[in-house]
């Protein structure tokens, strides 16, 4: 296994050569894998439940396979996999589909465009920028800075797409927009949870053909869609004026993935 991320609860992980991840419960007091695994099943039936009455889902809702507890025999056959000293006793994990990084062909791209020159080759042999997942903040644009670029962190892992990037790349900023307006009012009113914490990422359509969400295209990513992940802070939503509320929290709560006035 290797580590891919790291969420509230604990760390994510995967085996190499597989479409799963595996997020750990690291004692963290107060968020609870088995609070994510329900809310993620709620989210996934509830809203697969009304696809007859809409006719496209704006975005991915990656499957969710279950809890793994610390007793389960999978522990015996696979706790050896895991980096020594990092896992050393078996602990809850939540089993998700994974969302594939972006490929090598658009790693370079964004590398060579705004990446600064000190620190490209670093990037490039970085084993951790291979896991590239692009965040969609449809909410900020970047603040000019002072600071030297070469005294700048990059990163590709979890790499934050701001809406002036999006500008510069040509991409739908309007079609993104409305995929999340929709899939926020399919969190809210089918799945009936705030949505708060939510994320929103870029995937490419290349590696799911056959996927039912909408399809964005743009000269530099072609086909690609909106996948919805991390269901870990999210609370159930009252169908009463207390629940809009709170729905309009967690909207400004969240990180800048919507658009703002």
């Amino acid at each position: 296994f290797k580590c891919i991320g790291r969420g509230a609860c604990g760390r994510v992980w995967t085996l190499v050569g597989t479409s799963v991840v595996y997020k750990s419960e690291e004692n963290n007091a107060g968020r609870s894998v088995q609070d994510e695994f329900r809310v993620h099943m709620q989210v996934q039936s509830r809203i697969l439940d009304s696809l007859d009455k809409v006719s496209r889902m704006p975005i991915r809702i990656t499957s969710c396979y279950g809890i793994i507890e610390t007793h389960d025999p999978w522990w015996k056959e696979n706790q050896k996999r895991f980096p020594e000293y990092e896992i050393t006793h078996p602990c809850r994990l939540i089993k998700t589909e994974r969302i594939p990084p972006m490929p090598s062909e658009v790693r370079e791209t964004l590398i060579e465009h705004y990446c600064p020159e000190t620190l490209k080759s670093a990037v490039r042999a970085n084993p951790q920028d291979q896991d590239c997942i692009t965040r969609l903040y449809l909410g900020r644009r970047r603040k000019p800075s002072t600071r030297k670029l070469t005294l700048m962190p990059f990163t590709l892992r979890n790499y934050l797409l701001h809406v002036d990037r999006m500008e510069e790349m040509r991409l739908d900023i309007m079609g993104y927009s409305l995929a999340l307006a929709d899939a926020l009012a399919q969190l809210h009113w089918c799945a009936e949870i705030d949505a708060n914490g939510v994320e929103f990422v870029l995937v490419l359509m290349a590696d799911y053909p056959q996927c039912s969400a909408t399809s964005f295209k743009s000269e530099l990513l072609g086909p690609h869609n909106i996948w919805l992940l991390d269901y870990e802070s999210c609370k159930p939503l009252a169908m009463e004026e207390d629940g809009l509320d709170q729905a309009v929290d967690a909207f400004y709560r969240n990180d800048p993935y919507y658009p703002r006035p």
